[in-house]
């Protein structure tokens, strides 16, 4: 839409450029000549003017659709990269709670086993003193019908 309206002023200015030559010819006054002669000079110069900001309205364009284009995969990979972001937390979180879980379980099952193995020696020690005194109770009614 803009690069057809700045064709248009150039087609414009064009048309006026044949206009003020025409005017030139058609006039014997010099002072009216120099003026149109400094008229015919600003209508060419807004004509180059007219080029120069066409190429750069272009060239901003181009440049503008580069920059759309990279802030769009910027933006994209941004994103790519925090939904990572998230799901490798949410995996690690997981993982942590499986190894907590796991070291409270084995921190109970030791504790249990702890209790068993002091329970199984006392029973141990207990049943050694039982076995102690038996022995002795025999041992001392196997002696005393020898000393009778």
């Amino acid at each position: 839409m803009e690069y057809k309206r700045l064709t248009d002023h150039e087609r414009i200015i064009d048309n006026t450029e044949g206009k003020i030559l025409e005017l030139i010819e058609e006039t014997s006054d010099s002072k009216d000549k120099g003026f149109l002669l400094i008229l015919l000079k600003l209508n060419n110069s807004l004509g180059d003017n007219t080029k120069v900001v066409n190429d750069v309205a272009n060239k901003l364009n181009a440049h503008m659709t580069v920059f759309e284009s990279h802030a769009q995969q910027e933006f994209a990979e941004y994103h790519r990269r925090d939904g990572a972001k998230k799901i490798w937390n949410y995996v690690i979180g997981a993982i942590q709670t499986v190894a907590i879980s796991m070291i409270l379980y084995f921190q109970a099952e030791l504790v249990t086993l702890h209790a068993d193995v002091n329970k199984m020696k006392l029973d141990l020690v207990r049943h050694e003193v039982i076995i102690d005194r038996n022995t002795k109770i025999i041992s001392d009614n196997l002696l005393l019908p020898a000393n009778k």
